[in-house]
């Protein structure tokens, strides 16, 4: 089953939190609009790590896997385009985003 992940940063208030996510969702939906109907908006899962340096270990790290490559990356206008959340859907185990916590 698919699964749609939205990491956020916890050094973040979680509602600003909450948006940045949905704003990478919806980034996601549009960068990958054929992915998006095998997702059909079904599991979605909110996990948090620590803050910007973190977040950027783990687009690396995903940036270097197959099965994390379909990530979408949203840029808060607002905080000088800063990297506020990322979004992606994986299939099956999950090894890079099982061990972050729940927003």
């Amino acid at each position: 089953m698919y699964k749609m992940y939205v990491i956020v940063r916890e050094d973040m208030p979680k509602v600003y939190a909450a948006v940045q996510g949905g704003h990478a969702l919806a980034q996601w939906m549009l960068d990958h609009p054929e992915e998006s109907k095998e997702w059909s908006n079904g599991h979605l899962i909110y996990v948090k790590v620590a803050n910007i340096d973190k977040l950027k270990e783990l687009v690396q790290a995903m940036s270097i896997q197959a099965a994390y490559k379909n990530h979408s990356i949203f840029w808060e206008p607002d905080l000088k385009w800063e990297m506020t959340a990322v979004a992606l859907v994986t299939y099956g185990d999950n090894p890079i985003l099982r061990d972050l916590p729940l927003l």
